[in-house]
């Protein structure tokens, strides 16, 4: 204890005792609790802004965490350089800022380009085949063989060009964790087995509608994600 100072130096076992049960112990004993409130922008998703929430309220010092509706966290704890310190590590970074996204490498980046331009092509080349068996716009040319182009075209889009997405949606969906990526590929995927379904049925005779396949709309969705992608990426 430092009369002069006014200040009392507290040593404690992490694992015995509670940081509120504590302060409130040294404020009936009359002495002030020095306290600092941490306020830092919450992660983008829900689960993460928790797991950040949980983590806080671990550290030794730390009186107390809110969320305010997702948007930041504000933490009340002891005035203390150590627990400052491990507060602003839970948060991801000193200050409370956001951490800059890592740049990059230049292969990666080049290697989504080069995705998006074959996933662009294959779109097209699909997109054509599709309209031109729609409007008929070559009548002396069989329907089936249109169709056919289509489907190879939107299957080498979706398997081929998008196969990155498509192992970015599998570990997403394992974490727990929806992105983009599970929603283009559901989408990719279903109109890419309707349309195979709907051709198959044709080419049986046991269709007696004739429903539109939709193997360019397949192709579309993953070029699309594709091309935003490697525009992120620069």
């Amino acid at each position: 204890m430092d009369l002069a100072e006014g200040l009392a130096l507290v040593r404690l076992a992490p694992d015995r005792v509670a940081a509120r049960e504590l302060s409130g112990a040294i404020e009936a004993a009359g002495y002030e609790v020095r306290v600092a409130v941490h306020t830092a922008p919450c992660p983008p998703d829900e689960a993460s802004c928790q797991r950040v929430a949980r983590a806080l309220r671990e550290i030794v010092g730390v009186l107390d965490v809110s969320t305010n509706g997702g948007a930041t966290t504000t933490v009340r704890h002891w005035d203390s350089p150590a627990v400052a310190a491990q507060v602003q590590r839970a948060l991801g970074n000193p200050g409370g800022r956001r951490e800059e996204p890592a740049k990059p490498q230049p292969a990666e980046a080049s290697a989504w380009t080069c995705r998006a331009r074959w996933g662009c092509l294959g779109a097209c080349v699909s997109l054509a085949a599709a309209m031109a068996h729609r409007l008929s716009l070559l009548p002396s040319v069989d329907s089936r063989l249109l169709e056919t182009v289509a489907g190879v075209a939107s299957a080498a889009v979706v398997v081929g060009a998008g196969l990155p997405l498509f192992v970015e949606a599998c570990r997403a969906v394992a974490s727990s964790h929806v992105t983009y990526s599970v929603y283009v590929v559901l989408s990719a995927t279903a109109a890419l087995l309707y349309s195979a379904i709907v051709c198959g049925l044709r080419a049986a005779g046991v269709a007696t509608l004739e429903p539109d396949a939709y193997f360019d709309l397949a192709a579309l969705l993953v070029a699309f994600a594709l091309l935003g992608r490697s525009l992120t990426e620069r």
